[in-house]
């Protein structure tokens, strides 16, 4: 079965069930993304979904970054929960490397720089092709739609209120949490799921004001309520991890 989890398209999805857009996908070169942060925002003062923009524009401006994420998907009888794994580049081109686990099921592999693609749909050997050739590949496949989740962000206005300063991989961060009034609103009409159940937290670095953590939605099966529910997170930026084709 090929991949079906995209971040961005499932950020799209999760705010589209609660009254936001859902925006086309695009791969790496697609998009000239959101403006960057300026800087972390105030300490102490909510924020809002531009903030979180912001926060995205602010990563993409680093060479690189390694993420990994976890992914539940809903729905008998495809439920599951899913790992992701990988490293972007922006420098010296926009590149992507992903792998994607699932328990008892062997591992899946994505490669993307710039318009090549190479992908293992779980048999052990890549197949290789083009984003202009394949564009099924690319949205079966494309882990991660930074841009599109950006875009889907700045269509909310929720508000998000400070929580304190925490340290996520190491990085120093500022979280903040989805209001309890946002939370209550979006599982009233939710059954088997509570208000403190519905995850809507971010952290964004001290230092740069960039993305360095997201979670959305529910994180368990027994909770989930609408397709997919994750926790992006982002390992080490600017790293020494080049995206290079399969050997």
């Amino acid at each position: 079965m090929l991949a079906r989890v995209i971040l961005g398209a499932t950020l799209a999805v999760a705010l589209a069930a609660c009254g936001g857009a859902s925006p086309a996908s695009e791969g790496p070169g697609g998009s000239s993304g959101p403006a960057p942060a300026s800087g972390p925002p105030a300490p102490d003062q909510p924020i809002d979904m531009s903030a979180i923009s912001g926060a995205v524009g602010s990563l993409e401006t680093h060479d690189s970054w390694t993420f990994t994420a976890d992914v539940v998907q809903t729905g008998q009888p495809d439920a599951f929960e899913r790992t992701l794994s990988g490293t972007e580049r922006r420098s010296p081109e926009q590149a992507v490397s992903a792998t994607f686990s699932q328990p008892d099921e062997p591992d899946q592999r994505y490669i993307r720089i710039g318009d090549d693609i190479w992908y293992d749909a779980g048999v052990g050997t890549f197949t290789q092709t083009t984003a202009q050739d394949s564009p099924d590949v690319v949205t079966q496949y494309e882990p991660f739609y930074l841009d599109n989740l950006a875009e889907s962000a700045t269509e909310q206005d929720y508000q998000f209120d400070p929580v304190g300063d925490e340290t996520v991989n190491g990085i120093a961060t500022q979280h903040y949490r989805l209001a309890q009034a946002e939370r209550d609103r979006i599982v009233s009409n939710m059954l088997n799921i509570t208000a403190d159940q519905w995850a809507g937290d971010v952290w964004i670095a001290k230092d740069g004001g960039y993305l360095v953590r997201l979670t959305w939605g529910p994180q368990t099966l027994d909770t989930a309520q609408i397709p997919v529910g994750f926790d992006y997170a982002v390992t080490g930026v600017d790293c020494d991890c080049p995206v290079s084709p399969p050997s």
